[in-house]
């Protein structure tokens, strides 16, 4: 029975892609069902529709990143809620900040990961039976092994030790594979990008090809691996706080000296150099103004153009749709049919509060002083950019819907904003032209700042200095987002942050990533990268704070407003404790694997891991 289930997972996973390769009409020779086919890339017009659709494998499908991935790798960060509540399991899950191994959206993500994983292999595979020229190929399997250390880049984040396949299997028995130490995964993500960084096209070559405008050229690899860095680097600095119990199990510790990284300060280095090349060297420049990099449309040149873009899902008719449009637009946000999904990917209201904190916010002084500590107004330009946050225009029927925090709204589906990025006028409930950003230049900059920052060993020194010096850059275009025609903004600025440690600086920077880049799924990475620590202290105990303030539970009839953690006031609080939270540092395993595949069992779950049984 086991072996015809994993048999039939399988075959619907490896037919899944085969549609998906079917569409791109690519192939010289249709594919079929068996595993051990080759496939063979006649010319250079092959090679390049192979690799569109390996962009495909991205964002089509149920749980891929332009669908359900994006949501799921969000929800639990905490920063992120849905519109409504949840189902009992769901609820724990976001209470615990993690997914459980029986939850469809888990083994949905993995399974959609490894369909694209798999596509990638097959491709790096056919290059050498390929007749095009070797320097052609080069470049093509340079983006494929990009692609493919991405998607293990984000496996490995959200499950830790995970099947490292880099070949494709030659009979059904093939297709049982143990999870790979993550130490090891780490290692060949290194190892795809340093291969893609030196053969994937540059610049100039890819305007030469004429290729469209969602593919990456080299520099793609360099910004990638600056990422990579600091995740290694926050690995061994917080590896008592992290998700393997090296305590008890040496070998679980994360070692990365056979790569010449020994200590968390020799990543670091290693980061913030990669970024700092990028910066300095790479084509990349920040948008005049961060609202440029939202206004979608057809007939809107420059955000396709934009020199901020260095990997970037182009979300068209022609390329592949996207539901973020209608999981993040209010209802009738332009007069089109109502989607049964608006709105449910939501701010967290604590985002905004922590935001109107820091930046100069104007508090709420409505309705007596219970919204005292609400935040009406921000003068940070990306707030407004980022939230439709006090009313909008239906468009259905002309009338005005008032959102949270105005006056008028105590409860219901309306109490939180809405996100304005993927905001399309053109959106028509199913198609949209709002890309998808998995990386652009600002990035850059954050991660350059974090690495100096966690490299000073005292206030004012010169790593110090530098990360105070890149979070500018990031502020000054901020404060210039503003309509053609205003002064400059008066926020953010660094005095604003007033920090006097290592720690309060480090704060302070991963909340200027939470708001530049707030609804763009990096949620879930940022929360869990520095281990339970820093995610209780940083995170958890202050929004357990937040949500016993009165503030929470006050509507004009003086009963319990709604509220995504409705529950949290009857004793349903985030974990705080350090050692619980381990637990949450991963998803757990999905459980379909140790059911369907052979190499894997029960007793190779995560070291940490939530039971859904668990309070």
């Amino acid at each position: 029975m086991i072996m015809a289930m994993k048999y039939n997972r399988i075959l619907a996973a490896l037919l899944s892609v085969i549609c998906l390769a079917s569409c791109a009409d690519f192939l010289t020779e249709a594919p079929t069902t068996a595993l051990s086919e080759g496939t063979v890339y006649s010319d250079e017009a092959n090679l390049e529709a192979g690799v569109i659709g390996v962009y495909q494998s991205m964002k089509t499908g149920t749980y891929t990143w332009t669908t359900a991935m994006a949501e799921f790798n969000s929800f639990p960060s905490i920063l992120i809620r849905w519109k409504d509540n949840r189902t009992t399991a769901s609820y724990l899950q976001a209470l615990r900040l993690t997914m459980f191994s029986h939850m469809s959206e888990n083994q949905g993500m993995y399974d959609a990961l490894y369909a694209s994983i798999y596509k990638c292999n097959k491709m790096v595979e056919a290059m050498p039976d390929s007749p095009v020229d070797q320097a052609y190929k080069n470049e093509i399997e340079g983006e494929v092994r990009f692609i493919r250390a991405w998607q293990y880049f984000a496996a490995v984040r959200v499950w830790g030790d995970i099947p490292l396949i880099v070949s494709t299997p030659k009979n059904i028995d093939e297709t049982d594979a143990p999870r790979t130490h993550y130490v090891e995964v780490y290692k060949q993500i290194l190892n795809d990008l340093e291969f893609a960084e030196q053969n994937m096209r540059t610049p100039e070559r890819v305007a030469e090809v004429g290729l469209m405008t969602g593919r990456s050229n080299r520099w793609a690899a360099t910004a990638v691996k600056a990422s990579v860095y600091m995740q290694i680097a926050c690995l061994i600095e917080n590896k008592e706080y992290q998700f393997f119990d090296w305590q008890n199990n040496p070998e679980r510790d994360c070692d990365f000296s056979s790569i010449g990284i020994n200590t968390a300060e020799d990543a670091w280095k290693l980061c913030l150099q990669t970024a700092e090349k990028v910066i300095n060297e790479g084509p990349y420049e920040l948008a005049k103004s961060y609202a440029d990099l939202f206004d979608w449309g057809p007939d809107k040149v420059d955000v396709y153009n934009s020199k901020e873009r260095i990997f970037v899902l182009q979300i068209t008719k022609q390329g592949g749709g996207s539901n973020m449009s209608n999981r993040t637009l209010p209802p009738y946000w332009n007069g089109k049919t109502k989607n049964s999904n608006h709105g449910r990917f939501r701010p967290f209201r604590y985002v905004l509060w922590k935001w109107g904190t820091i930046h100069g916010g104007v508090p709420w002084t409505g309705r007596g002083d219970k919204l005292t500590n609400m935040y009406k107004s921000v003068p940070d330009p990306r707030y407004d950019i980022s939230y439709i946050h006090t009313k909008y225009t239906n468009m259905s029927t002309g009338k005005n819907v008032n959102i949270w925090p105005s006056n008028n709204v105590t409860s219901g589906s309306y109490w939180e904003p809405y996100f304005r990025k993927y905001s399309d006028p053109t959106y028509d409930v199913s198609v949209t032209y709002a890309d998808m950003y998995l990386m652009r230049f600002a990035e850059m900059y954050l991660i350059a700042a974090e690495a100096a920052a966690s490299l000073s060993s005292a206030k004012d020194d010169a790593y110090w200095q530098k990360a105070m010096d890149h979070m500018e850059v990031i502020h000054a275009r901020a404060r210039k987002s503003v309509a053609e025609g205003q002064p400059e903004a008066s926020h953010p600025k660094m005095s604003d942050w007033n920090c006097q440690t290592k720690e309060d600086l480090i704060n302070a920077i991963m909340w200027e990533r939470v708001f530049e880049m707030h609804g763009e799924m990096h949620e879930m990475f940022d929360v869990r990268r520095r281990g339970a620590k820093f995610m209780s202290d940083w995170l958890c105990k202050p929004v357990n704070e937040y949500l016993k303030m009165p503030e929470q539970t006050y509507n004009n009839n003086g009963k319990v407003a709604y509220t995504y953690f409705s529950r949290a006031f009857q004793g349903y609080y985030l974990p705080e404790d350090y050692q619980q939270l381990r637990k949450s540092v991963l998803y757990a395993f999905p459980e379909h694997e140790f059911l369907n595949n052979a190499a894997i069992d029960y007793e190779d779950q995560n070291d940490f891991y939530w039971s859904s049984m668990e309070n």
